[in-house]
């Protein structure tokens, strides 16, 4: 679903003041987790690139929201272990399930670190009706290090990344090695 048709479904969907796992759940929502990149965690709101410029990591969550999403989002602390945090954000997924949000309604997006944590999300949670947006990922040498830890991601996958970045490329290799687990 695009954000203009997610817009369109959820116009009365109210502009988020934080971006908190929700206390009460709407099963009509549609839910997006957010999972930024490393930068956040070395140097919190705002962040700063000398390469890439400041990550607009307010701004992405209400775009994102403004867009029809129900976002959740945090800012994990310096140096959060990959896994360990992949295994929550499984358990919340879990429990929107669990309250009844159809798992087509679940997206979890990615950026750099986050998108390696998301790809544990979907190894771990191994739901193929969930969607996940990889950005920025997917360096050769990453999807060695995924394939030798027998990660297979599950889901419905998009990756997203540019020709250009050196620190990223494609995930067709482990897209390939995952097929059929």
């Amino acid at each position: 679903i695009s954000c203009q048709e997610a817009s369109n479904q959820h116009s009365t969907m109210p502009i988020q003041d934080n971006f908190e796992f929700p206390v009460s759940i709407d099963t009509k929502n549609k839910y997006m987790f957010y999972l930024h990149g490393k930068i956040i965690e070395d140097q919190g709101v705002p962040a700063i690139s000398p390469q890439f410029g400041e990550y607009e990591y307010d701004e992405i969550l209400q775009t994102l929201n403004e867009n029809g999403f129900y976002v959740i989002s945090e800012k994990r602390s310096e140096n959060t272990n990959s896994s360990e945090y992949s295994r929550v954000v499984v358990e919340q997924i879990n429990d929107l399930i669990a309250a009844g949000v159809p798992a087509y309604n679940i997206t979890i997006v990615g950026a750099s670190k986050g998108a390696a944590i998301t790809i544990l999300v979907s190894h771990f949670l191994e739901n193929e009706d969930v969607n996940f947006v990889l950005l920025a990922i997917c360096h050769p040498d990453i999807v060695e290090e995924f394939i030798h830890d027998g990660v297979s991601p599950k889901g419905n996958i998009l990756s997203i990344y540019d020709q250009a970045d050196e620190m990223a490329g494609s995930c067709g290799k482990l897209f390939s090695y995952s097929e059929g687990k």
